[in-house]
């Protein structure tokens, strides 16, 4: 029999056959034979990893006493959803000098404490939570561990800090990360609050990607403001932002990012889930639009950036003319426009949208919103010819109120009925009076909606 096919048997399972340089301890019980079996190992391990369970942490936690002079990658384990025990996180503790070339550690469920010289040889750290303990990491000594972490490229947490366990940190304390040079991605997961109380303490500089995750049943409309820092300047990709991109839908999932211009680094990304870390997309009809429409107008945080294209992915029943020029008004910069309104349904959403983009704008007399735009690509649905109609009115009032008319303008929409090949050329030669390059896309009306999404390309950058 494979020990493997034997779920009783405690299982030490070699992960390279050929050096014996990984190991992973883990089994349904613990005994003094199961940490005999490891000892013959440990100088030679490059990777560790301990899954146990609640009543068998402390005794698997006997490994790392071991002395493991190559241990490399450490991951430590505690699976409480069989167990039926109350959730109380172990905490496993860390010598340095049985660890001296230790640079990543990954922990779910439990605790580790690691002694002061460990973190300075850190490279990723990971620690998560899988549900709301009562137990957590209070946010002093969270600061003093990333700040200890100075060569630290990846840092992901999950339900592990405590900002408001600690009376330690002023209220205006922040850490500034600018001497983690090597430092690269970061990632908070945690209710709305939380992720709030976590970022304010932190000056995050802009090559770095953060992303934040909000867990959240009820608050969606209110969740993604809820998780900024009290103070923007804390996150300077937001003030440097030249792209920012909303989605609200299951392909794209709920998110709300910014990036950089011509910039791979250097990213902030909001993102909604459950409570217990899915998917937040499927709502109840009445909600889809109004969660976009609320998203929508977050982004006011980006009135100083430098903004240069915005991708917008979603239900935009809810967004009215005046929520769109509030929205577009506020980023006067903005040259790029990609905008789908999701499902494909005729609803007269892009409607309201291309009356808001021919609209006066009320910061900037004499001008229309987005008096610099040179690419316009839009994606949904339309009602005979309505959508393309709305286009050539909204261009057709830009150019009289003298603005510039786009380089290119893009539409790919799925229509109500059928088209001939003669009609979509006649209605793309109109267009073409008011932009320079012009493509339209006039979809079969049976077309799989979310394979054609995959297949247009050219609409998606």
């Amino acid at each position: 029999m494979n020990f493997l096919d034997d779920p009783s048997r405690i299982v030490v399972l070699p992960v390279s056959v050929n050096t014996i340089n990984g190991l992973t301890v883990q089994g349904s019980g613990c005994t003094s034979h199961t940490v005999e079996g490891v000892k013959p190992y440990t100088r030679h391990l490059k990777f560790l990893a301990v899954n146990a369970l609640p009543n068998d942490a402390q005794k698997y936690g006997k490994v790392l006493d071991e002395d493991m002079p190559l241990l490399e990658r450490l991951s430590i384990g505690v699976d409480f959803s069989k167990s039926g025990r109350t959730y109380n996180p172990p905490t496993f503790s860390l010598r340095a000098r049985k660890f001296p070339k230790l640079y990543t550690v990954q922990v779910l469920d439990a605790f580790v404490r690691l002694e002061q010289p460990m973190y300075a040889n850190l490279r990723s750290l990971q620690l998560d939570h899988s549900q709301n303990g009562r137990n957590r990491m209070p946010l002093a000594d969270f600061l003093n561990v990333v700040r200890s972490c100075t060569r630290l490229e990846k840092l992901h947490i999950t339900r592990y800090v405590d900002p408001t366990a600690s009376r330690d940190v002023p209220p205006r304390f922040v850490l500034s990360l600018a001497q983690h040079r090597q430092l690269y991605s970061i990632h908070i997961g945690d209710s709305p609050h939380i992720v709030s109380g976590i970022l304010s303490h932190l000056m995050i500089p802009s090559h770095i990607a953060v992303t934040v995750s909000g867990f959240t049943d009820t608050s969606a409309h209110t969740a993604f403001r809820a998780m900024l820092p009290n103070d923007l300047r804390n996150l300077p990709v937001i003030l440097q932002a030249g792209r920012i991109e909303l989605n609200d839908s299951p392909i794209h999932g709920r998110s709300f990012s910014a990036s950089l211009n011509n910039s791979r680094r250097g990213s902030f990304m909001m993102e909604l889930r459950t409570l217990d870390g899915h998917d937040c997309t499927e709502v109840p009809d009445e909600r889809i639009g109004p969660i976009f429409c609320a998203m929508a107008l977050c982004t006011d945080i980006f009135q100083r950036s430098p903004v240069k294209k915005i991708v917008l992915h979603g239900p935009l029943k809810a967004m009215t003319r005046t929520a769109w020029v509030a929205m577009l008004d506020r980023l006067h910069s903005v040259q790029e426009l990609e905008v789908e309104d999701s499902p494909y349904q005729p609803s007269g959403s892009l409607d309201a949208f291309l009356r808001a983009l021919s609209s006066p704008s009320a910061l900037h007399p004499g001008m229309r919103v987005c008096p610099n735009l040179q690419s316009l690509k839009l994606r949904g649905a339309t009602h005979g010819a309505q959508a393309i109609d709305a286009v050539a009115r909204c261009l057709a009032e830009r150019v009289q109120a003298h603005m510039h008319p786009p380089r290119s303008l893009k539409l790919n929409l799925y229509p109500d009925g059928w088209w001939r090949s003669a009609e979509v050329e006649t209605y793309r030669q109109n267009l073409a009076q008011f932009a320079a390059e012009v493509t339209l896309r006039i979809n079969h009306p049976d077309d799989d909606q979310e394979e054609a999404s995959d297949d247009a390309g050219e609409f998606h950058d």
